[in-house]
């Protein structure tokens, strides 16, 4: 019986899989990174809906519409052509440095850190737009931009990724690190000559290491942040 229950679940996610087109591995990864998330929301919302008075369901049904509405967004980016990533990419980058400096100056602040804007009544981080940017400008800067020299390295792709993760950081300290690390991975994939990268990362790392206390003078003493110390 359940080895009839699996061929019939296998047979349905190939067919949806079939249908979407696009790399089948992607797909089936997207859709158990979502079966995933929807088991851990439910199974860790006992607490949170007893102080809330309502019911797991409520909590499951939530996080169900979050994953819907993730899809079609998915979905509709899946089916852009790639041209259009290609022209937009610079510009996009341009306008999250921009949203992010706008929220230095007006952002609102919540949790201790000011890291959201309010734009026509719609409340959103800046440094999520920046993830996306970061990872369509290096994407087309590797593609489109001959780097010879250790310092074209550093001029066209380590000083744009430095400008966005110091804007990130003033808000949100594990974000910039999140957005360093997809940086790093971005550039291992796409070939670029491994000396630049730990050339560019090494001599910035002392030897013994940082201390909780030496992050805590570094770092803005902020919520996200204090963590580091304890």
């Amino acid at each position: 019986m359940e080895e009839k229950r699996s061929t019939k679940f296998e047979k349905t996610q190939e067919a949806v899989v079939n249908r979407l087109h696009g790399d089948r591995v992607i797909w089936i990864i997207y859709f158990l990174l979502c079966l995933i998330s929807i088991a851990l929301i439910y199974s860790a919302s006992s607490s949170l809906a007893y102080m809330k008075g309502s019911t797991n369901f409520g909590i499951l049904m939530k996080q169900l519409r979050f994953v819907v509405i993730g899809f079609v967004a998915l979905y509709v980016c899946y089916k852009v052509p790639p041209k259009w990533y290609r022209r937009l990419s610079f510009l996009l980058y341009g306008v999250s440095v921009l949203l992010l400096l706008i929220t230095l100056v007006a952002g609102s602040t919540m949790n201790d850190a000011q890291r959201w804007l309010s734009i026509g009544g719609i409340q959103f981080q800046p440094a999520e737009i920046a993830k996306i940017a970061i990872v369509l400008y290096l994407a087309r800067a590797l593609e489109v931009m001959q780097i010879e020299t250790y310092k074209q390295f550093l001029i066209k792709i380590i000083a744009p990724i430095g400008v966005v993760c110091v804007l990130v950081l003033v808000g949100s300290v594990s974000a910039a690190m999140y957005m360093a690390l997809i940086c790093f991975v971005v550039l291992i994939i796409s070939g670029v000559n491994y000396s630049y990268i730990f050339k560019t990362g090494l001599p910035h790392l002392p030897k013994n290491g940082y201390r909780g206390g030496e992050i805590q003078q570094v770092l803005p003493e902020r919520a996200d942040c204090k963590h580091l110390s304890s």
